[in-house]
Parts: C-alpha cells; structure tokens; sequence
C-alpha cells in the first residue's frame, strides 16, 4: 500500500508515519480536552465536512461524551498507518488510518481514526481532518466489538451507528 501511496499519493514520498503519528497525538489530547470540558466547537473543528454534515454526527457526540472518563495519561499509535489518494475533479485528496491505544486514569480505549492528510487544495498537506472516529473501551473490544465497519461511512461511532450494506 505505501508504494501505491508513493506512486499515485500527496507527495513524492513515503508517508512519515513517525511525524503523522506525533501530530495526531497532538491533535488527539486536543480533541479529548474537548470532549472532556464538553466544548462541542472546539470538538468539530478537527473534523471534515463529509463527517461534520451527517445528521447523526450529535449522536457520536453524544456517545463520546458518556464514553470518555478521567484524564487523559497517554496515546499511543499502532503501526503500520495505512495509506490512500482519492481524486474528485480538480483535486487529490491524501488520507490516512490507523488505530491508537489511549490511557486515562479512568480506562483504557483503542480509538480508530481515518482522516485526510491533505484535504483539499485549501487544505495543505499536514491539514489534518477527521473523516471517521471510533472510540472503543477495552472492555468492548473484548466483548467482540470491532472497527470493521468502519471505513463504510463517515462520521462518529456510536452505538446503533447505521451502516450501509456492502453487496
């Protein structure tokens, strides 16, 4: 996948999983900071348009909300990240996935995050923003929950979240 990435990607070369990854678990303490003091704009200011229009995305927030306890102690991203390019008219648009541990004082969470790396010409690359978001507890991993459905749709997980049938 990274040399499909390499070939037809955002720049002439690999993605730097290392530098993604840093920035992400930057904006990531951000995104928790908000979900935690319950500041819903901050939250959706690092989410893409395609998530932020759903009309569902409250009902992710609100899952969220109930979901994540305690102070945030760590984050953690598991490697390899993938990779992709999708082209709409007159634009490339780069985006990358991956999953990261994250630590509370609280809980323990595995969190599955797709987002662009270069949204669009108005968004450079290094522009990170969120085109879907899981946030599972482990004890939810262990009782079977997975995030397989999770490239389906965009937009926030939530309990119930529908998803469309893949024939």
């Amino acid at each position: 996948m990274v040399t499909l990435f390499n070939l037809f990607g955002c720049s002439s070369n690999e993605i730097d999983e290392e530098k993604t990854a840093a920035d992400m678990e930057i904006i990531l303490t951000q995104i928790f900071d908000s979900v935690k003091n319950g500041d819903k704009e901050t939250f959706k200011t690092y989410f893409a348009d395609e998530a932020l229009n759903l009309s569902d995305f409250e009902d992710g927030w609100e899952f969220l909300l109930a979901q994540y306890k305690g102070d945030l102690l760590s984050i953690d991203c598991k490697f390899p990240m993938g990779a992709g390019t999708r082209f709409v008219p007159g634009e490339r648009i780069c985006h990358a996935f991956t999953t990261f541990n994250i630590i509370t004082n609280e809980n323990e969470y595995v969190a599955y995050i797709d987002f662009y790396t270069q949204y669009s010409s108005k968004y450079p690359e290094g522009s990170y923003k969120i085109r879907i978001f899981k946030l599972l507890t482990k004890q939810m991993l262990d009782d079977g929950e997975n995030f397989h459905d999770c490239s389906l749709r965009y937009g926030i997980y939530y309990p119930g979240w529908p998803v469309p049938e893949v024939n």
